[in-house]
């Protein structure tokens, strides 16, 4: 039902903001997402993470922009209706706000792309610069706190 809905408004939509054409825009340090437990979260074109640039994972950045894809995919109004559908539905049968905001079917997908490293697309999008997996990514902070230790010899 809601891609019949949605679908209509999605195109008159698209049509005046040019969702596919905007790039997201990473703001990092944003502390206040730990009140409620979020590493990241998508206000498209805004993307907030909770850490810094350097001390964000690859997989975060690969769950957002799947939020990212997801937004293009189903347009900006079929996104935030289905998410927010699903919070309050989630909050009146008694679940929590981490429960609600962590299961939908977005958040679903979105976890399970974690685990992939991050693509060509994901990078120039995200104007990444890191490691594009958790594995490189924990090497390298091995090696600089190895170096931080060398030095400081």
């Amino acid at each position: 039902m809601c891609k019949i809905i949605c679908k209509s408004m999605c195109d008159k939509i698209d049509i005046i903001h040019g969702s596919k054409n905007i790039k997201p825009r990473f703001i990092y340090n944003c502390s206040f997402l730990k009140r409620f437990e979020l590493d990241g979260i998508v206000l498209y074109p805004y993307i907030l993470i909770q850490t810094s640039e350097k001390d964000t994972k690859p997989s975060i950045i690969k769950h957002e922009m799947t939020h990212v894809y997801q937004i293009e995919r189903d347009g900006v109004v079929c996104f935030y209706y289905k998410t927010l559908k699903h919070i309050f539905k989630t909050l009146i049968n008694g679940g929590s706000i981490i429960e609600a905001m962590t299961t939908s079917d977005y958040e679903i997908e979105a976890y399970k792309k974690e685990k992939y490293r991050l693509s060509y697309r994901d990078v120039c999008l995200s104007k990444w610069n890191g490691a594009v997996t958790n594995k490189m990514y924990n090497k390298l902070n091995k090696l600089n706190k190895l170096n931080k230790l060398n030095n400081n010899s």
